[in-house]
């Protein structure tokens, strides 16, 4: 995908802030999390921020909804220098209210964003989406 390798990390702070504003992101879910960074199954561009990716694996919170990761790729100091690193900047279920994350609301941010990446190994890729109820693009399907 042209990513540099660089180290991630997440900062204590963002992890307590996505337990307080996430329930379901419980300690259990939160340490699946690298699994997630380094077994992508889809990765997507943010929507809302540039130099940002979403992904999604096979780590799913306790209510079974499949947990999206948020890395910054640029990340920059309060000083305003590129750090050479990559940021972990969230890292929860998608949901509409931060308290009742859905399996449309995965769905429609899958359906609005532009996908970079899908996995190769079509049969995890097909599980996956199967175990979901979910559907890529027409286009990428291809």
């Amino acid at each position: 995908m042209g990513i540099d390798a660089r180290d991630i990390v997440w900062k204590t702070s963002k992890i307590n802030k996505t337990q307080r504003d996430h329930v379901f992101m419980t300690d259990d879910v939160l340490k699946q999390v690298p699994q997630l960074l380094e077994y992508p199954v889809l990765i997507m561009e943010s929507k809302t921020q540039p130099n940002r990716i979403t992904i999604y694996g096979e780590v799913y919170t306790e209510n079974g909804i499949p947990v999206m990761a948020v890395l910054e790729l640029l990340p920059t100091s309060r000083s305003g220098f590129e750090l050479n690193k990559i940021v972990v900047a969230n890292a929860y279920a998608r949901d509409d209210n931060n308290r009742n994350a859905t399996m449309d609301s995965t769905q429609g941010l899958i359906d609005t964003s532009a996908i970079l990446y899908v996995d190769p190994d079509k049969k995890r890729t097909n599980a996956w989406l199967s175990h979901n109820q979910l559907q890529l693009p027409l286009g990428i399907t291809k």
